[in-house]
C-alpha cells in the first residue's frame, strides 16, 4: 500500500531534524521504556482524536527505511504537536507528543532561490 504523495526525496534536512526529534524523545532507560505502553489504534480513529482533542493537523511526514509513514501534527501556532508512526496496514501508534512545535527549515515555497 502507498502513501498518498510520496517524494521520491525529502526536503534538505527534513528527515534529519525529525529523526533527532524522535531520538531526543526516546526513553532514557529499559525501566522507562517498560513502563511507557504505546498509544496504538486503527489510524482513522486516531487522526479523528487528534484533530477533535487537540485540532492538530499534519505538518511534516515521511517514510521510514521500514516502510512506516512518520508523521507530525500539530495545532494551529504550534500550541502542541504529536509524532505518529504508521504501519503499511493502518494500525498508528503515538510515538511523542509536546508543546511549542516550531517550523525551524522554510517550507519549499517559501525558500529563497
Amino acid at each position: 500500500m502507498g502513501y498518498p504523495g510520496k517524494r521520491s526525496t525529502p526536503p534538505a534536512g527534513l528527515l534529519q531534524a525529525l529523526l533527532l526529534c524522535a531520538f531526543m524523545a526516546w526513553p532514557v532507560n529499559a525501566a522507562q521504556a517498560q513502563q511507557q505502553q504505546p498509544v496504538c489504534g486503527p489510524r482513522a480513529s486516531v487522526l479523528a482524536a487528534l484533530a477533535e482533542q487537540f485540532n492538530e493537523k499534519p505538518v511534516a511526514r515521511g517514510v521510514t527505511a521500514t516502510g512506516m509513514l512518520f508523521e507530525v501534527f500539530a495545532s494551529e501556532g504550534g500550541a502542541t504537536f504529536t509524532v505518529l508512526l504508521t504501519t503499511p496496514n493502518g494500525r498508528s501508534c503515538l510515538a511523542t507528543s509536546g508543546e511549542a512545535w516550531e517550523f525551524i527549515f522554510a517550507r519549499p515555497e517559501e525558500r529563497e532561490s
